[in-house]
């Protein structure tokens, strides 16, 4: 029995040991990736400039400006729901974007904005 009992206990840290580098190894490659507010945040920058402002873009998503904020200033992720609307603008984008150049219509240059023009 003394014996079968040793055997529990090494099996015990062994398990405790591979816990502790599994965590270990977790650790480091959070620290390598951004994180998921920081991520969102980036996300949320774009869809505020798609849709030409925080406002605007507050109700596009369906939230209120404090919580937008807090998103945007990467304190907080944002829910689900609203980080897959999110998405699905930026995805919207992209297929409009896809669907321009498919038709060969060219790229816009910063050059051709109307405020870049107004300055000559």
């Amino acid at each position: 029995m003394r014996n079968a009992e040793r055997f529990d206990g090494v099996l015990e840290v062994n398990a405790a040991m591979r816990k502790v580098r599994m965590l270990l190894a977790l650790a480091a490659m959070i620290q390598q990736q951004p994180r998921w507010a920081e991520m969102c945040a980036r996300i949320l920058q774009q869809c505020e400039h798609l849709q030409g402002g925080r406002d605007q873009l507050a109700g596009f998503l369906g939230v209120k400006r404090p919580e937008l904020d807090e998103w945007l200033a990467a304190r907080s992720g944002p829910p689900r729901a609203v980080f897959e609307r999110a998405m699905e603008l930026i995805l919207a984008e992209h297929d409009r974007r896809a669907a321009r150049e498919a038709a060969g219509v060219p790229k816009r240059r910063r050059t051709d904005r109307p405020s870049a023009q107004q300055g000559t």
